[in-house]
């Protein structure tokens, strides 16, 4: 189908809880672009300076949904049984070694089943 938005996941999830969902492309640049304090231009780490910090924006870029948080946006004022998002699958696209590693780790924070790296 070539499309594998938040919105088409959570649909076919509605259809079945079995399948295993793609998430669309992740290009490990735009991590890399949106984990840099554009003030100092370096990635901002988390108290232990080993890990980055997972920030909404990096979710949101790395195609990360919470169902509740989806549908109180889509539907405010009502409620809804929890559709569980798993087993989903992250597509990371990159060349660059280093930068794969770097998307590698904010994925899996964000709690996807597997990774897809796609790289020449």
């Amino acid at each position: 189908l070539d499309v594998s938005t938040v919105e088409f996941r959570y649909f076919i999830r509605l259809l079945t809880r079995r399948a295993f969902i793609w998430t669309e492309m992740v290009v490990a640049e735009t991590l890399v672009y949106n984990a840099k304090n554009q003030e100092f231009d370096q990635i901002i780490f988390a108290d232990d300076h080993d890990e980055v910090e997972l920030n909404p924006t990096l979710r949101r870029f790395c195609g990360y949904w919470d169902e509740r948080e989806f549908l109180k946006d889509l539907y405010p004022g009502k409620s809804f049984d929890y559709i569980n998002p798993h087993p989903t699958i992250c597509q990371i696209g990159t060349n660059d070694p280093e930068q794969a590693a770097f998307a590698t780790r904010i994925v899996q924070k964000c709690g996807y089943d597997r990774i897809d790296l796609n790289a020449e």
